[in-house]
C-alpha cells in the first residue's frame, strides 16, 4: 500500500505512485475472473449458450485473465505494492495454482469443463477465494 503524505505535492505524488504503481484495475480483473470461476450459471449462459450478445467470453478467456493477473498481484504483494493479509495471499496463491495446473492439462471444450468434477471443486474454492478478498 502506497501512503502519500500531507503536504506532498501533486507531482512528488505522481512520482511516488508511479514509482510504486499496483495497477488497481489488475486486482479488478482479479476478482472478477474469480467471480466468473465461482459461478457455474455464468459459465452455462455465456460461456456455452452465448445468451448475451454483448458479453463474449469463454474458459480460455477468463483462465487467461486470471493468470495473468494474479501473478501480477501474487509478484506486487512479494515487493509490498499491494496490501494483502497473509491468508488472503495464501489462499489466492493456492488458487492460482490449482486453476494454473487444471489449465495446463484440461483439454476439454467449454461444454465439458463445467461438467468435469475437478472444475467443479475449482469452482466451489474460488467462492471461497472471492469471499477472501473481495472486501480488501
Amino acid at each position: 500500500m502506497v501512503y502519500i503524505r500531507k503536504g506532498t505535492t501533486a507531482d512528488q505524488a505522481f512520482h511516488i505512485l508511479m514509482k510504486n504503481k499496483i495497477d488497481s484495475p489488475v486486482f479488478s480483473s482479479v476478482l472478477e475472473s474469480t467471480k466468473i470461476i465461482s459461478d457455474l450459471d455464468y459459465q452455462k449462459r455465456i460461456w456455452i449458450m452465448a445468451s448475451d450478445p454483448q458479453v463474449v467470453d469463454s474458459y480460455d478467456d477468463t483462465i487467461m485473465f486470471f493468470l495473468e493477473d494474479a501473478e501480477a498481484i501474487l509478484e506486487a504483494r512479494k515487493d509490498n505494492k499491494v496490501k494483502m493479509t497473509d491468508n488472503q495471499y495464501n489462499l489466492l496463491s493456492h488458487f492460482y495454482e490449482v486453476v494454473e495446473n487444471y489449465s495446463l492439462y484440461c483439454k476439454l471444450e467449454d461444454k465439458d469443463i463445467i461438467k468435469d468434477p475437478k472444475w467443479i471443486e475449482i469452482t466451489e474454492l474460488a467462492k471461497k477465494v472471492y469471499d477472501e478478498l473481495k472486501d480488501k
